[in-house]
């Protein structure tokens, strides 16, 4: 559910049509009058072919693109037609993606420049939640540098497994230094997926690390013996907004007021990780508080 036209931005809607292909796998939880909201993962479905070629999987998967309908959503199922019968494909044994990455350095897009017009804006009350970028913002808007931690990156990697799930409920193991270790959760789908893991990374960079699945496995054997004989796909990775960084004791959850810094209406929110979305309405009433008791200036 995306838009290769507009720089693939995801779409949401009302499904109006859905009909998946036959004669390859199709793993989805679609029907004709689900609505498919904004935040909702992109992927909405995922073809899997298998042949004993690569050409004979291209090919199975072209048509099966071909003799798939979507109505309601943007979707990119004409540009997965023209990239599975792109020439250069076929020659390189590697994923679409890292192919299309290859393609983007040899033939990058032209840039157009924005001349940017300084801006000013003047308000009461100004509520830093800029998660990775909390401690830049802060110190951007003058919080005293005593009162500006640390920005550290904590990347977390997360594997699909395939097939059906044997877990109806979460499994939450003992947390790990930096993290809450290697759990399963179960998505809108019903699919099993295994993450986080812990990697401190110098800056924000989401690509996904080489060379975990055998980590994984190891971490996920201790209370599901099973997945040797399953199969694990990369998922997607995220970032934890640390201000502590490996091996020091674990700050999190700071939320900063004009009485702490001394800045008259602003608050500043740092550390704020997981689970910061399930925590987001009592953020929001400490914060509230912060700006009611501070004092405030003329």
């Amino acid at each position: 559910a995306e838009s290769p036209a507009d720089d693939f931005l995801p779409g949401s809607g009302t499904i109006v049509d859905w009909s998946p292909p036959t004669g390859v796998r199709c793993d989805h939880a679609l029907r004709a009058g689900v609505e498919v909201p904004a935040w909702y993962d992109s992927m909405v479905a995922k073809l899997i072919a298998h042949a004993p070629t690569r050409e004979q999987c291209i090919d199975q998967l072209a048509a099966a693109v071909d003799r798939t309908v979507l109505l309601g959503l943007p979707s990119n199922r004409a540009f997965l037609g023209r990239l599975l019968r792109h020439e250069e494909l076929g020659l390189v044994d590697q994923h679409a993606g890292q192919w299309l990455d290859s393609v983007s350095r040899r033939h990058p897009r032209p840039q157009v420049g924005v001349r940017a017009e300084p801006v000013r804006i003047a308000c009461r009350t100004v509520i830093n939640c800029a998660g990775l970028r909390a401690p830049h913002v802060a110190a951007a808007l003058g919080t005293p540098p005593a009162w500006v931690p640390p920005a550290h990156f904590a990347r977390g990697h997360w594997f699909a497994l395939a097939g059906a799930s044997p877990f109806r409920r979460l499994v939450y193991p003992m947390p790990e230094a930096g993290g809450l270790g290697v759990h399963v959760t179960l998505d809108l789908a019903g699919q099993a997926r295994f993450g986080p893991d812990v990697e401190w990374i110098d800056g924000i960079d989401y690509c996904f690390g080489e060379g975990r699945e055998a980590a994984f496995r190891a971490a996920i054997a201790r209370y599901y013996p099973g997945i040797g004989r399953r199969e694990l796909a990369p998922a997607h990775c995220g970032i934890r907004a640390k201000i502590a960084g490996p091996g020091e004791p674990a700050q999190d959850f700071r939320v900063d007021g004009p009485r702490e810094h001394g800045i008259s209406g602003l608050v500043n929110l740092f550390g704020i990780e997981s689970p910061g979305l399930t925590a987001v309405l009592a953020l929001a009433e400490i914060a509230t508080a912060q700006i009611a008791d501070s004092p405030r200036t003329p």
